[in-house]
């Protein structure tokens, strides 16, 4: 892929858009057998660098619980995955379609006090709604800017939202989220010789954006429970 692509991406986003009915229907393929690491709410989305057929990739395989009912968290995370990234990303570019969305936005991302790194990230979002789940694919593709200038990494990202299969005294609902990362560098690196340190800043800088995205999804959750209890005690009086 070349994220330089003319148009503003529009060549990329066409390949992204392409690739995420077969990463689809590959989904059941990628997360069987991955050894989900739990988290009661918020996982951390360690990578993992792995080697398959000479290609360096990246992954992890996380699983959170939220104490929601499926139908809830189902509603929610599609909107949260269209909403406008935090305010430390610049949204250069956004088109929501039905069940669709491609965006293009800068990430700039302080890992320490010495160590910070800028990104331009062009992705596409396409949901699938099942019977008994949800799958959410994320296909994105990062050029590295500045001190990450010749790096560029080709993501894959499956979430898969299901109703908890243990019983409860309440409903949960189980979020299992598998990620591919293959960084890619062009020969032509700016201060940067390390592969784990462009991954390991991309990591980060997703750990947060995914903590935002969860946050921001059990407000919705909450809120939109508030509301409908409000409109049930509005009904009875």
């Amino acid at each position: 892929m070349d994220g330089s692509s003319e148009c503003g991406g529009s060549v990329l986003f066409k390949t992204l858009l392409g690739d995420l009915d077969d990463a689809f229907l590959r989904t059941d393929d990628a997360v069987r057998g991955m050894k989900f690491e739990s988290a009661v709410r918020v996982a951390n989305n360690q990578l993992t660098r792995k080697q398959k057929e000479g290609v360096v990739y990246f992954d992890s395989a996380d699983r959170t619980v939220f104490p929601y009912a499926f139908e809830q968290v189902a509603e929610a995370m599609p909107k949260v995955m269209v909403a406008n990234p935090a305010t430390d990303f610049e949204t250069i570019e956004a088109q929501d379609e039905k069940d669709t969305i491609t965006v293009k936005y800068l990430v700039k991302y302080q890992l320490t006090p010495g160590e910070s790194g800028s990104f331009r990230i062009y992705a596409a979002a396409k949901k699938f709604r099942e019977n008994d789940r949800l799958v959410l694919l994320w296909r994105s593709f990062t050029e590295g800017l500045g001190r990450f200038e010749g790096w560029q990494s080709d993501d894959t990202t499956w979430m898969v939202v299901r109703p908890s299969s243990v019983k409860f005294d309440r409903s949960y609902t189980v979020l299992e989220s598998y990620t591919r990362l293959v960084p890619i560098e062009l020969g032509n690196t700016s201060g940067c010789d390390n592969i784990n340190s462009f991954v390991n800043i991309i990591a980060k800088s997703g750990e947060e954006e995914f903590k935002q995205m969860m946050h921001t999804m059990e407000k919705m959750v909450i809120n939109a429970t508030v509301t409908a209890s409000s409109q049930v005690r509005g009904n009875r009086s």
